[in-house]
């Protein structure tokens, strides 16, 4: 009772300090307010859903997932958002704490520190908690606090990186192969690694071989260049990766300026498995920053945006199908259709450009690599899916088609959110949240990668869907001190 109490205290305190109060003052349209705070649930409820264990199947996480499914599909109902404007930075805000305990609670394994003392990890961490409440006490300062937050955050990853070991994945090995093979003049499609898990039925049939894997460079060739400076630079294209996570985050907050698109973007910059991403090699980080990158555009450099979308469909051989509402909502708003034709060319243009190039170097073993490989591997029991926990409970064995209903069911969610979102920034980042969501949740592979695009996404979104109108109501409805600029 005396904790009930002193918490009830402490939080009816919080509600009358100035600073909170004006950091509240947020202004957002109708229903984009309800949808917003639909994905800030989401986002948090999923994160929590990949930190139970590691993004693999478990009960719980299973809860969880769902929790986000119902969140993202109630974004896409058309409520009053009114009552829901001030409540999101209270939503952020609690999912911020809540990632941050998650991250203090977790004990780092030894392969990330390689034998070495993980203060630097508590270190970082409690620069970033330092940063995230300076933030929302002190919003005239927050610009200041989020740099704060993204120098902690470049630090937890530098540690990670330079004191552990190279990790032993299949799918870093599979691209430092790849990239050291189109190094040496060889096509990286064709490149082998040894074979690390001695189980051969992960892969397609044929895929391992006299202990070596015969796996290729497993995504397009805009993730090949995209690796090549870390790799080339600094002997790991994980750098890349951590700095596409820094850039995506300064993103975010560049789309909704002031306190509560930082705040957002350290949401999702801190999202529970972040650092596991990052440490695995994963490639989701390149695709988010792209997807980001596109989104900006959108809002600040509408000229770019066709140049900017043709990478980030031609970024992973998913992003064609969860992306596909953008040819339908972001096209010119003209009528001419030369107009829109010459803006669909720019699209497919820079994706072939882009791509072309290598794909011919060997297109057979880059069919293989990319499509192959996926297509003619064994269903995931352990993935974080509905399929897969229904098998789990049911001992149920899913037929070999089972890969198809992620596909199929894409087709209608496609449709349903093109109709029920905006044709604006916000409105595709949102589309592509919703795909993506039903798309990895129902599909035979669905890991914590796969759901770190998900939360990146609907952070775009959240601070994506902010009208400029309001942006400068918001600006104006606080003192001067706190108008801050993004």
């Amino acid at each position: 009772m005396e904790l009930s109490g002193s918490v009830a205290g402490l939080a009816s305190g919080l509600a009358h300090y100035k600073p909170i109060t004006q950091w509240m003052n947020v202004q957002t349209g109708t229903n984009t307010a309800w949808r917003s705070a639909c994905f800030l649930i989401a986002a948090i409820a999923l994160g929590i859903a990949v930190q139970i264990r590691d993004g693999l199947i478990h009960p719980t996480a299973i809860a969880y997932l769902a929790v986000a499914v119902l969140a993202c599909s109630a974004g896409l109902l058309k409520l009053p958002g009114g009552q829901w404007q001030k409540r999101l930075p209270l939503i952020a805000g609690f999912g911020i704490a809540v990632q941050l305990a998650i991250h203090f609670g977790y004990q780092p394994p030894q392969t990330w520190s390689g034998g070495h003392s993980i203060f630097p990890y508590y270190l970082f961490l409690s620069v970033a908690t330092v940063a995230g409440v300076g933030m929302i006490v002190r919003p005239a300062r927050s610009a200041g606090m989020f740099g704060l937050a993204l120098f902690a955050f470049a630090g937890l990853g530098g540690w990670i990186l330079i004191a552990g070991p190279k990790p032993k994945m299949d799918v870093w090995m599979a691209q430092t192969a790849g990239i050291d093979a189109a190094i040496h003049g060889h096509d990286p499609w064709s490149s082998s690694f040894p074979d690390v898990y001695g189980k051969p039925t992960l892969y397609a049939p044929g895929t391992v071989r006299d202990g070596r894997t015969y796996l290729g460079f497993p995504y397009p060739p805009v993730t090949l260049l995209m690796d090549l400076p870390g790799h080339l630079l600094l002997g790991d294209y994980r750098w890349d990766n951590l700095l596409a996570m820094l850039l995506t985050a300064v993103m975010i907050a560049r789309m909704w300026p002031g306190t509560m698109g930082r705040v957002v973007a350290l949401l999702f910059l801190f999202t529970p498995r972040a650092l596991l991403v990052l440490r695995n090699g994963w490639t989701e980080p390149t695709v988010t920053l792209l997807l980001a990158a596109t989104v900006l555009s959108v809002k600040r450099r509408p000229a770019w945006t066709p140049w900017l979308l043709g990478m980030l469909l031609a970024s992973k051989q998913y992003m064609f199908i969860v992306a596909a509402p953008a040819l339908v909502m972001l096209r010119p708003r003209e009528l001419d259709w030369t107009t829109t034709i010459k803006w669909c060319g720019k699209v497919f243009l820079v994706g072939m450009l882009v791509s072309l190039p290598l794909i011919l170097w060997n297109p057979a073993a880059y069919m293989r690599s990319n499509f192959a490989a996926a297509a003619g591997a064994a269903f995931r029991y352990d993935a974080l899916s509905f399929f897969a926990y229904w098998a789990d409970t049911h001992n149920w064995t899913p037929p070999i088609w089972i890969g198809a209903v992620s596909l199929i069911v894409a087709m209608p969610v496609t449709i349903l959110a093109i109709k029920r979102c905006e044709s604006t920034a916000g409105g595709f980042a949102a589309a592509c949240a919703i795909v993506m969501i039903f798309f990895f949740s129902l599909n035979k592979f669905a890991f914590c990668n796969y759901f770190y695009l998900v939360i990146a996404t609907l952070g775009v979104c959240v601070t994506a869907s902010q009208p400029e109108s309001a942006i400068r109501e918001e600006s104006g409805s606080v003192p001067a001190d706190l108008r801050l600029a993004a």
